[in-house]
């Protein structure tokens, strides 16, 4: 609960997110790898976050000078938007892949097959860019990694641009998994708005 706890504590305008992120959360989580496939719908992204939480949520952020200094790793998990909209918040999940080269501390990635609470489907990609991986972070008040995420959504009749930072730590001795925050702007039709939201992925 701790790790979690210190991801959303620095957002302090996040109350719907904070409590929705922490519903799932076990004090009693062990380090380890989920293995899922692509869920279907929204409520099985969120049983899959559930899952993810349940396994991490007890689990340390890991030291980022004991990160591996070769080699790659992919993380698999779910990244969840909530939107301003001109039709009110818009709350998305989608699937997440995390590509991380430790040898040039970089990482990208993608996230889509995007469904909406109304389990409506959205098209589209959002794009992980620009990631970098900060080895002297001090993980008790600044993050391990960086990166923008950007692209197109389309759905329920609309368009929704976003332009996203996404901040986040590894978890465990071993990084098993990645946890993290987002925050940045959406534009539609009607104009613009915030975007909040949070991610979690496992080898």
């Amino acid at each position: 609960m701790m790790v979690l706890m210190r991801h959303v504590s620095r957002w302090r305008a996040w109350p719907v997110l904070v409590m929705a992120f922490l519903a799932g959360c076990s004090d009693s989580g062990q380090e380890g790898a989920v293995e899922t496939s692509p869920p279907a719908g929204y409520a099985a992204y969120e049983a899959e976050m559930a899952g993810l939480q349940a396994t991490w949520g007890g689990v340390a952020v890991t030291d980022p000078a004991t990160l591996p200094l070769s080699g790659s790793a992919r993380y698999d998990g779910v990244l969840r938007l909530d939107s301003e909209t001109a039709a009110g918040n818009v709350l998305l999940d989608g699937a997440l892949q995390l590509d991380v080269a430790f040898a040039s501390d970089s990482l990208s990635g993608s996230a889509g097959n995007f469904v909406s609470q109304a389990e409506v489907p959205y098209d589209g990609i959002l794009t992980i860019a620009n990631g970098v991986i900060d080895r002297l972070a001090d993980t008790s008040t600044s993050y391990t990694i960086l990166a923008d995420l950007s692209g197109a959504l389309t759905g329920g009749g609309e368009t929704l641009n976003y332009a996203i930072t996404l901040n986040g730590d590894f978890l465990g001795l071993q990084a098993g998994a990645v946890i993290g925050v987002l925050q940045g702007q959406v534009v539609h039709a009607a104009g613009s708005g915030l975007v909040l939201g949070d991610f979690l992925a496992a080898q």
